[in-house]
């Protein structure tokens, strides 16, 4: 295995020049670093990333803190994350804190001693208490599909308000009046902005919808699977059902499948995202459709342009003697989703009182 030493004397040059090239800490003569490279390239040598973290005070290493990695949701996201962040030159460390603050307590504790150089984080509930942690860490941060109203940090998220405002919309446009919502905890920003969503279509177009067909419940299909059973186990039964998010969806729909309900004929069903999943089942299903690609991609972005401009020194000769640092302007990057319609949504048919099938 090739050394920085015998790079230099391949190169011919000094195992300090070299070191230059490699960690860009001083100017080294183009055609000189042109050798260097070559030789580093012939050689196939890779520096120490130990001793280059020690001399730059970089270990190249971004975190990503997320509830589940095998949510459909959250995959896309941390590909758009990974690949801004290899072609800058980093790697990529994925955490799944499974909704769990005490489990992200201790990620964050970790990843402070391993010294990652940024961290983008899908906040949980009780992430204000995990503040101090945030703030002893000291490097750049941004928030992806959820905000907090305690913790300052760029943010990347889709407009979950218009995205539920859209589905119930569609779903009040096909005649729909008795339309059924399961929604996640209304303590997460993202379930916070979709129930907003759902009341500012009701109020717009004068619809008064019943309050017993209004379910919250938790983050996982298990919950959607109860909230969907508990839909029809009332006396006033949905024509139409809202379901605010991917996995909620999942345990709704075979909760539906199991109550023998016909969809679209005597159910019209709408689901926020749109994993492959939702084009697999018969039919189709209508969707809130989130970029979540393009929120990681430009969460990364952010951060790399964070952590760049951490690591510009200061100017030798400041335009005022004892000028104060900037304070920093967070970005709140907000993407619109989109409705795509298909087979799972028609128009309220003429007699169809809801929960009238499988019997």
């Amino acid at each position: 295995m090739a050394t920085i030493k015998d790079v230099a004397q391949k190169a011919g040059v000094s195992i300090a020049t070299v070191s230059y090239v490699i960690n860009k800490s001083r100017r080294v003569n183009p055609e000189t670093a042109k050798r260097v490279c070559q030789a580093i390239q012939e050689l196939n040598y890779h520096p120490n990333r130990i001793a280059q973290s020690l001399v730059t005070k970089s270990t190249q290493i971004l975190s990503v803190l997320i509830s589940d990695i095998t949510d459909p949701f959250f995959a896309p996201i941390v590909r758009g994350i990974e690949d801004v962040a290899v072609k800058a030159g980093y790697i990529v460390m994925v955490c799944n804190n499974d909704e769990d603050s005490s489990k992200t307590k201790r990620y964050l504790e970790s990843l402070s001693q391993h010294r990652v150089d940024g961290l983008i984080i899908s906040p949980t509930s009780g992430i204000e208490d995990l503040k101090a942690n945030l703030d002893e860490m000291g490097i750049p941060t941004v928030f992806v599909n959820r905000r907090s109203a305690e913790v300052e940090a760029d943010l990347v998220e889709s407009d979950n308000e218009l995205g539920a405002y859209m589905g119930i919309r569609h779903l009040l446009d096909l005649g729909h009046t008795k339309i059924g919502t399961i929604i996640g905890p209304t303590t997460v920003s993202t379930y916070a902005d979709r129930l907003s969503g759902c009341k500012r279509a009701f109020q717009e177009t004068g619809v008064t919808p019943d309050p017993s067909l209004l379910k919250t419940g938790s983050f996982h299909p298990d919950s959607g699977y109860q909230m969907a059973k508990e839909l029809f186990a009332g006396a006033i039964k949905p024509t139409a059902v809202f379901v605010g998010s991917g996995r909620l969806s999942r345990g709704a729909y075979q909760a539906f499948q199991e109550m023998g309900l016909g969809i679209p004929e005597q159910l019209s069903l709408v689901t926020f995202d749109d994993t492959e999943w939702t084009t697999l089942v018969t039919p189709p299903l209508t969707t809130v459709s989130q970029h979540t690609y393009q929120m990681g991609q430009m969460a990364a972005e952010i951060l790399l342009e964070r952590i760049k401009k951490r690591n510009t020194p200061p100017p030798l000769w400041p335009d005022e003697e004892g000028q104060k640092p900037e304070a920093i302007s967070f970005q709140h990057l907000k993407l619109k989703p989109d409705l795509i319609v298909r087979s799972s949504t028609s128009r309220l048919q003429e007699g169809v009182k809801g929960g009238e099938c499988g019997e």
